[in-house]
């Protein structure tokens, strides 16, 4: 009978510190896998914070560069009708050089 009460509180024993162990390994195991949970989520937010970081930068770079294109543009057009007037005031004065010249032979004769 002796035999068997301490059979039975071995055994006791033994489970308890099965089980003991088992649950320090379950905790262990979710540990691990909250932490590994949590560093993936972390490095889906830094994966997004990075991709909305670089789109930025393109949608910056791409309305720096339709900025700059407008001002060129508009430096053009301007350069454009300079270019145009000054064709227009040479044309007229090649009327008042050319009357003028007709004038200075014509008093010259």
């Amino acid at each position: 009978m002796t035999f068997l009460l301490i059979s039975a509180f071995t055994l006791r024993l033994v489970l308890s510190t099965f089980l003991a162990t088992l649950a320090l390994i379950l905790t262990a195991f979710l540990a691990a896998l909250t932490l590994t949970l949590v560093l993936a989520a972390f490095l889906a937010a830094l994966t997004l914070a990075l991709i909305l970081a670089a789109t930025l930068a393109a949608l910056t770079l791409t309305l720096i560069l339709a900025a700059f294109l407008a001002a060129l543009t508009l430096t053009l057009t301007t350069l454009l009708n300079l270019a145009i007037l000054i064709r227009i005031l040479l044309f007229l004065c090649s009327f008042v050089r050319h009357d003028f010249l007709l004038k200075f032979t014509y008093y010259s004769v």
